[in-house]
């Protein structure tokens, strides 16, 4: 499994932690991938509109703005720091999944 991001690439490991953080039809859709793009979280609240507060708030089950359909990040480090990263296809379909309140 190759994943991209920021031009390297990652280990086993990152997919293994992508596992931890996915519910199970998530960790599904990620094993049978060829490639996942994973991005940072500027990127995240570039394509969402979002604050990164109001990012972190979707994520968190004690925020009233909590949303458990808000894409969980995976911990793309392997020396133990917080290095979080988004699968971009996660969140693009948490953004096609949002209400439409354009008027046509």
């Amino acid at each position: 499994m190759a994943y991209a991001f920021a031009g390297a690439s990652a280990t086993q490991e990152h997919q293994q932690a992508a596992h931890h953080c996915a519910s199970p039809d998530q960790a599904n859709v990620q094993a049978s991938a060829q490639h996942v793009t994973l991005i940072r979280s500027a990127e995240v609240q570039a394509r969402t509109g979002l604050s990164r507060s109001s990012m972190y708030a979707r994520m968190n089950p004690g925020d009233p703005a909590y949303d458990r359909s808000f894409p969980l990040p995976v911990n793309v480090s392997s020396t133990g720091k917080v290095s979080n990263r988004w699968i971009a296809s996660e969140v693009d379909a948490w953004i096609v999944s949002r209400p439409r309140t354009r008027q046509q």
